[in-house]
């Protein structure tokens, strides 16, 4: 697991352990994600909700973001994300959260300019997660949310709404997908 590109390209990053249930957003999903995003808005703020290794959030950061609040509901992936977060020397631009993702939405009052959804597959967690960013307002106008999910053989995944958002993006990638939403006009 590394940091693919941006001012610290290639720097290795703490992994999950062994018996975590965490999987890391792989190279090639992550890589083929920033692409997508291409040309990334330069000093945005960006939500990492599900945060896991927090390397999302990171990359966001290598790449140019100004800030990052990361949000893990595991202490012990909270340890991991502080490691990163201090390896990766970008301390003074990082928040941690250590919670419940809609506890962290509760009690976040800023606006992001990207938030990236990336909860434990088939659970449905991403709606509700969506249906509360609209509601208390906390993507920035333009701002995108990208949904990291697991592939459900019960319906399909390319919807051209949720939650109030319109999907722009869609693309599988083995057992996962990225769907990328703007706020509906």
């Amino acid at each position: 697991m590394r940091i693919i590109a941006g001012e610290r390209r290639g720097m290795r990053l703490e992994p999950p352990g062994k018996n975590d249930a965490t999987r890391p957003t792989e190279d090639k999903t992550k890589e083929a994600v920033f692409n997508i995003l291409q040309p990334l808005r330069q000093d945005t703020a960006v939500l990492d909700l599900f945060a896991g290794t927090g390397q999302i959030g990171l990359e966001f950061l290598s790449r140019g973001a100004r800030s990052v609040v990361f949000c893990e509901k595991s202490r012990r992936m909270a340890k991991v994300i502080q490691k990163n977060i201090e390896k990766t020397g970008y301390d003074e631009q990082c928040r941690l959260f250590i919670g419940d993702y809609r506890a962290a939405l509760a009690s976040c009052s800023q606006t992001f300019d990207y938030i990236y959804l990336d909860p434990p597959f088939g659970f449905g967690m991403e709606q509700e997660a969506m249906a509360m960013i609209r509601r208390l307002k906390r993507l920035s106008p333009g701002g995108e949310v990208i949904v990291e999910s697991g592939v459900s053989r019960d319906h399909s995944l390319e919807v051209e709404e949720m939650e109030g958002y319109t999907q722009i993006f869609f693309r599988q990638y083995r057992s996962q997908c990225i769907r990328i939403f703007k706020e509906s006009v």
